[in-house]
């Protein structure tokens, strides 16, 4: 994925000096962020946005950071450290961050931090097992999704709804499906303009 266009940056669960100063660098941001909209006197990330185009000013992106795993990635901190990561989980959405996360069952996220995701399983084997992982009813007209990679049910505003991620290159090896990857990132980077440049995580 670091092959994509404006990744800013990838650590993995033994750089536990990186992911701490990957909390740290996030908080930071969080702040920083907080600032630009008490000037702007607005109150979140859309509207500060909103209020930036109008004047034609500097828009925010939006940061996106990707978790596989995030009970593991708690496992790795101290419980200072867990109290810092969840108020930034809690509070990231209106400032324009947004986490994905995998979890492998729905206990995998703490209670507290439920709200702050959509759920989205893939791959379960019963309807009840759906409706374990969604906290929900599944309707009698909602059938357990196909078998095929990537298929799953969320609960939207208008319901249950069954979705299909989209798998990059299907059955190929680690090695061939990153070569892929950096190939398609590579297409991106031409394509997709402007291509902001960001630096990499500091130091």
């Amino acid at each position: 994925l670091t092959a994509l266009p404006n990744v800013i940056d990838y650590t993995s669960g033994r750089e536990i000096k990186e992911q701490q100063r990957m909390i740290s660098v996030l908080a930071t941001e969080c702040r920083r962020r907080d600032d630009l909209f008490a000037a702007a006197q607005t109150d979140n990330y859309t509207a500060y946005n909103r209020d930036q185009k109008q004047r034609g000013g500097e828009k925010l992106p939006a940061l996106v950071v990707m978790v596989d795993r995030l009970s593991q990635w708690y496992e790795l901190l101290s419980d200072a450290e867990q109290d810092r990561l969840t108020g930034i989980i809690k509070g990231a959405a209106g400032r324009g961050i947004y986490f994905v996360c995998t979890a492998m069952a729905r206990n995998e996220i703490a209670t507290g931090l439920r709200e702050s995701f959509t759920c989205m399983p893939m791959g379960l084997d019963a309807v009840s097992d759906y409706a374990d992982a969604l906290n929900c009813r599944i309707p009698t007209d909602v059938a357990l999704p196909r078998i095929t990679p990537g298929r799953g049910l969320m609960k939207t505003e208008v319901g249950v709804r069954e979705f299909q991620i989209a798998l990059a290159f299907g059955e190929a090896g680690d090695s061939l499906r990153s070569q892929r990857i950096a190939a398609y990132g590579e297409g991106l980077d031409r394509s997709v303009q402007p291509v902001i440049n960001i630096v990499h995580v500091p130091e």
